[in-house]
This record gives C-alpha cells, sequence and structure tokens, in this order.
C-alpha cells in the first residue's frame, strides 16, 4: 500500500516518541505507576504488647506516616479471633468499627506526623501467643493503592509479668478529675515512657500512655463513668530498658452534674 510523504514522515516522529519514552522508563528503572507507589510508607507501634486473658482491654496504635504522599484511609484488623473489638478512641476521623476491627476514612495523615488511635477490645479467656495486627493504610479516600505498616505489631494474650519494685517514680496523683475524664500525673528520675494501668479493680484491665520519654509526666484517662471507683498503677521504661511499676492507687470520678432545667 503506497504512503505518501507526509504519513511516513508522521510515523518516523511517532516511533521517535515511542523509543524517548522507552530510554526515559529505563533511566529511571521504574514504570510511571510504580512511581506513585514508591512514596507511601508507614510505622506502626502497638502497645501494652501483652494483654490478660479474659479482660476488657484497650491497645493504642501510634501511627507514623513514613511516605511523601498524605495518608486518607486507615484499617486495622485483628490477628485472631481471640480478640473482639467493642470500641474506638479517635479523633478528625469517621470510623467503621466492628469486632473485627475499624476503618477509618475523612481525615488525613501529613508526611511524617503521627496519628494515634485507641482500640477498646475483650480478650478469649484462654493465653495465645504473640499475632501480627494487620495494619493497612491509603493515600485515597476510598482505600484504593493500600498498603502494609511496618513495625511492632504483634499482641499476646497471657499474664503480664511481674512488676519490679518501684524505681525512681514520686508524686504520683490526679491533677484533673471530671466525671468521664482523669489526668494521672508523677515525675521520674530519669527520661522515661509514661503508662497508666487502670480499671474497676487492682487487675486493671486498660492502659493509656503519652509518647516520648520525660522526667514529668501526665497521662489522660477518658471514657469513665461517672460516681466510679477507679484502681490505677503509673509505669514507665527508660532509656536503658529499666521498668518501674508504682502501687495500687485509686479515685472516685464524681458525678454528672444535673441536667439544666
Amino acid at each position: 500500500m503506497f504512503r505518501g510523504p507526509c504519513t511516513i514522515m508522521l510515523m518516523l516522529e511517532v516511533r521517535r516518541a515511542t523509543i524517548v519514552a522507552i530510554a526515559l522508563v529505563l533511566a529511571l528503572g521504574v514504570l510511571p505507576h510504580q512511581a506513585a507507589f514508591a512514596s507511601s510508607g508507614c510505622n506502626v507501634t502497638v502497645t501494652p504488647s501483652i494483654v490478660s486473658p479474659g479482660t476488657e482491654s484497650t491497645l493504642q496504635f501510634d501511627i507514623q506516616n513514613t511516605g511523601s504522599d498524605p495518608v486518607a484511609w486507615i484499617q486495622i484488623q485483628r490477628p485472631t479471633v481471640s480478640y473482639s473489638v467493642n470500641g474506638i478512641t479517635q479523633t478528625g476521623w469517621t470510623d467503621a468499627t466492628d469486632e473485627n476491627g475499624t476503618t477509618l476514612t475523612d481525615g488525613s495523615i501529613a508526611p511524617g506526623d503521627t496519628y494515634s488511635v485507641q482500640l477498646a477490645l475483650f480478650t478469649a479467656p484462654q493465653e495465645e501467643s504473640a499475632s501480627a495486627w494487620a495494619l493497612r493504610l491509603a493515600p485515597n479516600a476510598d482505600g484504593s493503592n493500600m498498603f502494609e505498616c511496618d513495625g511492632s505489631t504483634e499482641t499476646t494474650i497471657g499474664t503480664p509479668p511481674a512488676p519490679p519494685s518501684p524505681n525512681g517514680e514520686s508524686g504520683i496523683g490526679l491533677t484533673n478529675i471530671a466525671p468521664t475524664t482523669a489526668t494521672i500525673a508523677w515525675t521520674s528520675d530519669a527520661p522515661s515512657t509514661s503508662y497508666v494501668y487502670y480499671g474497676l479493680t487492682d487487675s486493671y484491665g486498660s492502659v493509656a500512655t503519652t509518647a516520648g520519654s520525660d522526667t514529668a509526666h501526665s497521662v489522660v484517662l477518658t471514657g469513665l463513668t461517672p460516681s466510679t471507683i477507679y484502681h490505677y498503677m503509673v509505669a514507665g521504661s527508660d532509656d536503658s530498658s529499666d521498668n518501674f511499676f508504682s502501687g495500687d492507687n485509686t479515685f472516685i470520678t464524681p458525678a454528672s452534674p444535673p441536667p439544666p432545667l
């Protein structure tokens, strides 16, 4: 079939553009759609790593966006059926939570930022070896292009180790209390992490924490019941991995104010 000069020139231009595009792909070492995923990443830490069997506990998930794109979708799923999720504490997102875990939408984690979410759950009455929670993030609000998080995501159902004797903490007490919240504060001799174990008995069952390591500690407890006695114990770990636990303490939440007339 005869092709005129214009047709031949057009074909040569198309071929030249194709060769340039292939050379660019080879130089970059990735396909164009792969480059978008290379900037996604996350790291997560779950605390505490051991929860007692047959109790109600709270796990905190500290999720860091290590990529260069904002995160717009989060999914947290239980490792086994021995964990039954029954509540969530989060801010700035819309959650869909059931016994299997939660999916968070309508929010954002900027690159380099860390977002914390707490899941309340019941554990099975039998002990269970360590297993990992599934943490998936996505840059798109519909969950497309999701990726798995790295980090410490394993938890164990078992008896926590016996606490060592108190070491360096002092001034433990309430700095603020309301019908459904309380703030526990204390100081330590050396910079350390901040944990408060609390519950209706001295077996506790729930834990709250604040990020970082310091000598001045303040942890807020939320979701409390008015006019209720709570037990609590403070704990932490310093840079040498020396742990300390306080003795048992108690407080009573005040009654809810009467409704306005």
